[in-house]
């Protein structure tokens, strides 16, 4: 298994290669795994996309720049990174009840704290995340019950 370090944006991303074939790949950042699809194989023009291998459904860019999401949240049961960063506080407990926009927790990005916030009310039904791990963008931060 081959290791990396990554830094994008000043959060560091440890990546572990678990398999690998000519258009896909498993690899462990930080704790988490992906499957990565290989869209082109000429190594100047490469694209990988991940996604969860928990959540098929969602897929993430890799980008050294964050991108805007072109689909918004609002609503979602899943509370998500808007960009890579660190956690650096997490202000909602498992069992609480939230409601649209509320602090759940606080992640820095580029240098900047940034406010997680509750996408509608519910209860939060399980929290993915610990103080100090890195995310990428997409990645889900809390899940929400009805």
């Amino acid at each position: 298994m081959k290791r990396y370090k990554f830094s994008i944006n000043g959060s560091r991303f440890d990546v572990n290669i678990k398999s690998l074939s000519i258009n896909t790949a498993v690899v462990n950042c930080n704790g988490q795994d992906y499957e990565i699809d290989i869209l082109d194989t000429d190594k100047d023009k490469a694209s990988p996309k991940l996604k969860t291998t928990e959540e098929k459904e969602q897929i993430t860019q890799i980008s050294p720049t964050p991108a805007k999401s072109k689909k918004k949240s609002v609503g979602s049961k899943s509370i998500k990174a808007p960009i890579p960063g660190v956690i650096i506080k997490v202000l909602a407990k498992k069992g609480d009840e939230v409601k649209n926009g509320d602090l759940v927790a606080v992640m820095e990005a580029m240098k900047m704290e940034n406010d997680i916030l509750a996408t509608r009310k519910g209860k939060i039904k399980s929290i993915n995340v610990k103080e100090g791990d890195s995310v990428l963008e997409g990645g889900v931060i809390m899940e929400l019950e009805n």
